[in-house]
């Protein structure tokens, strides 16, 4: 029988790189809306970030949502980058849910706390977002 040496300082400790730089964001701030996502197409030459709150173009494809100009419809679940002329992505985006707003991507247009909480007000149905704000915790 082969010996195994175990990989861990400590026997029967488990071992982990720590770094001074990590913080941990919940996305979610609540349970009193129901997590619900729905695949939306991405439009050509755009980038979106994970949990970056996004709206619709005049065409019904995914942008970054900008305060003022783009209406707020949900939150990207995950990062996409789409060629010019690529317009076959899509991804899949939360449109009911309570979010937390310091784990969100907000365009810089949204620049308060305010104007962050009230991105989704007056989005079409069937958009129920909620955003609420909890503390970052640093890693022990």
């Amino acid at each position: 029988m082969a010996q195994v040496t175990i990989p861990y300082p400590v026997l029967g400790q488990a071992s982990f790189q720590q770094t001074d730089t990590w913080l941990q964001s919940f996305l979610l701030a609540g349970s009193d809306l129901p997590l619900k996502s729905y695949p939306y197409p991405v439009a050509p030459n755009t980038t979106i970030a994970q949990f970056q709150v996004v709206g619709l173009n005049a065409g019904g494809q995914l942008i970054p949502a900008v305060k003022g100009v783009t209406q707020a419809i949900g939150v990207a679940s995950v990062p996409i980058v789409t060629a010019a002329g690529d317009s076959s992505e899509s991804i899949p985006v939360y449109f009911s849910g309570c979010f937390n707003g310091n784990a969100l991507v907000y365009d810089a247009s949204y620049n308060t706390q305010a104007f962050q909480q009230a991105a989704f007000a007056g989005a079409p149905t069937p958009t129920t977002i909620t955003v609420r704000w909890r503390p970052i915790q640093p890693q022990p």
